[in-house]
């Protein structure tokens, strides 16, 4: 992992607390889904409320799931 950004930290940083605080919309893929449909579900989270951080890769390589 190249960088993490801990939520809690950069909160108190001048400027991230607007970002963290306002809710934001991802996407995520639901590996199980049955349908097409339902493979892709979009939602909206607050990232302070929802999650402890943030990790940042250099790269990623396609996974097989078995």
């Amino acid at each position: 992992m190249r960088y993490y950004i801990d939520f809690a930290q950069a909160a108190e940083a001048e400027g991230w607390p607007k970002i963290l605080s306002k809710e934001q919309r991802v996407s995520t893929l639901n590996v199980g889904a049955l349908t097409l449909r339902k493979l892709f579900y979009t939602t909206e989270i607050v990232p302070l409320e929802t999650y402890d951080g943030m990790g940042l890769l250099d790269s990623v390589s396609p996974t097989t799931f078995t």
